[in-house]
């Protein structure tokens, strides 16, 4: 120990410099190793971090779930300027993926401008008036497991939505067409799912139009045959729960011997206003959209990817199949 001592008093500046820089290098090689070998806890995928508002002030994933509104006077940029840094920001994010709503025609080529600069052009689907996309939302409700309750009200909500049902007469009256329509609705849909597995709004349509008008015509060869027919014999013969076998007679009583029997200007009136909701339905627009054939769906959603719909809110089409009840969010990542 004594000779390191005098080998140290006897070192050259020189040599206590290097001697000096050695030891601070080793010095910190060892603290970057710890530093390095520490285990580091993984951040909660709700506090990713989005955007800053004002330098130091993190929008996170998590203040995004919590809902944002932005609020202003018409033309005080909401859209131009709050709206459009969250959605750079949110589509920066690789798993997001949602729903956007066009309601200017400029909007969807800012849209594809923000999804070109964040590298997700592949991730935009654009839903135009060219009907090239469509989403038979019926379809999409059986995936989900919804039974004839389900589909029911599937069919009845975008279409009274469609007919402006506003401008009906309320009031006891208007409660009892309503559930009388819906008791129609319910009974064809119940028939035709058990008969096909799958329905369409054209199959509500074509089964009630081919309806028994009279106890006698049952018996007729005209009547014999017709799609009413075919899916009444279909659905005797499917496999049943026991819930469904009950619902099923039921519904057969209803068809067979209540509305042939019902009296003609109530069965005219529950007539006509079932076949004027399913007519919004399955014509123009609304049938070539959300009737008919199925290439996307809000399950992309959920797989990191989004959906606009380039078509005017006013439209039409648009305000009834915005009622849809697509069952169904964003991924929340």
């Amino acid at each position: 120990m004594n000779q390191l001592i005098e080998d140290f008093q006897n070192m050259t500046q020189e040599e206590l410099v290097g001697l000096g820089m050695v030891v601070g290098m080793v010095a910190l090689v060892c603290r970057l190793f710890k530093r390095k070998s520490k285990p580091v806890a993984p951040i909660d995928p709700l506090d990713y971090p989005l955007m800053q508002w004002v330098p130091g002030c993190w929008f996170t994933v998590r203040h995004l779930l919590a809902n944002v509104l932005a609020l202003g006077a018409t033309g005080s940029a909401k859209t131009s300027g709050s709206g459009r840094q969250l959605m750079r920001a949110i589509v920066r994010l690789p798993t997001s993926g949602g729903l956007l709503l066009c309601s200017k025609p400029e909007d969807i080529d800012e849209i594809r401008a923000i999804f070109d600069r964040a590298g997700r052009l592949d991730d935009l689907i654009v839903v135009n008036a060219d009907g090239e996309l469509g989403f038979n939302y019926l379809d999409f409700a059986i995936s989900l497991g919804a039974d004839a309750r389900d589909l029911t009200r599937w069919v009845m909500v975008p279409a009274e939505t469609l007919r402006a049902r506003e401008s009906k007469g309320g009031g006891e009256m208007g409660d009892f067409w309503d559930r009388e329509n819906e008791r129609l609705i319910y009974n064809a849909v119940l028939v035709i799912l058990l008969a096909k597995q799958r329905i369409t709004i054209s199959d509500i349509q074509q089964f009630i139009m081919t309806s028994l008008q009279n106890p006698q015509q049952v018996t007729s060869p005209e009547w014999q045959g017709c799609f009413h027919d075919k899916c009444m014999r279909a659905a005797f013969d499917a496999p049943k729960t026991p819930i469904q076998q009950h619902d099923f007679d039921i519904a057969t009583a209803y068809l067979f011997r209540e509305w042939p029997s019902m009296a003609d200007k109530t069965k005219s009136s529950i007539n006509t206003g079932v076949l004027g909701m399913l007519h919004c339905m399955n014509s123009g627009l609304a049938r070539v959209l959300c009737s008919d054939k199925t290439n996307v769906s809000p399950a992309e959603m959920l797989r990191g990817r989004w959906i606009a719909i380039n078509l005017r809110p006013r439209s039409t089409a648009i305000r009834g199949c915005s009622s849809i009840p697509c069952g169904s969010t964003p991924r929340r990542k």
